[in-house]
């Protein structure tokens, strides 16, 4: 699938999944699991990002299969839930509602 995002959300996206991996380390195997996909959805990305940066590539949407899908979908409901973020990163917060919104809508 691909989740929409402008150049903004993006780096907002980035800026909250650093954050957020930072602040949520795993404390069992399936929290594990969880917390390695997302983290190698944040590399890309970092990828993606860095690339614009050159202007090698110009789109900003963020390609991801079913999997890292559905494991972004649990992780960032689950960060959401618990508020920890969402006063200090408002529009990071927003962006992260929006791409649960986009993965909801294609596997709702």
């Amino acid at each position: 699938m691909k989740v929409k995002l402008s150049k903004n959300q993006l780096e907002g996206f980035h800026i909250l999944l650093n954050v957020a991996l930072k602040m949520n380390e795993p404390y069992d195997m399936p929290s594990k699991l969880l917390f390695e996909i997302v983290d190698g959805i944040n590399d890309k990305l970092a990828k993606k990002l860095k690339k614009l940066a050159y202007g090698t590539e110009g789109g900003f949407a963020l390609s991801l299969t079913s999997i890292e899908s559905k494991a972004l979908y649990c992780w960032l409901s689950h960060i959401d839930e618990s508020g920890e973020l969402t006063e200090t990163y408002q529009y990071e917060s927003i962006v992260a509602r929006e791409v649960v919104a986009q993965i909801d809508q294609v596997y709702a």
